[in-house]
């Protein structure tokens, strides 16, 4: 990373600011997977409030899933 052309200051600059960009990239991966994230979380937030929400006011609305077993006839 250093040459011999710089001055002792010069490469120790040198060094930080490669130090500084090697995080740099750390921290846009990290926030790239945050979006990733926060992405794959509103997904399953709108799955669930479409769920929710089809009659949020009819306690007695059973989707069309196979709910037999609750049937207190048998």
């Amino acid at each position: 990373m250093t040459s011999d052309k710089y001055t002792p200051l010069e490469s120790k600059l040198e060094n930080m600011l490669h130090g500084i960009d090697t995080r740099l990239h750390e921290i846009k991966g990290m926030i790239a997977g945050m979006y990733d994230q926060i992405a794959d979380l509103a997904q399953t937030a709108d799955a669930v409030y479409k769920t929710v929400s089809c009659h949020p006011r009819d306690p007695t609305y059973v989707p069309d899933d196979d709910w037999s077993f609750l049937d207190e006839d048998e």
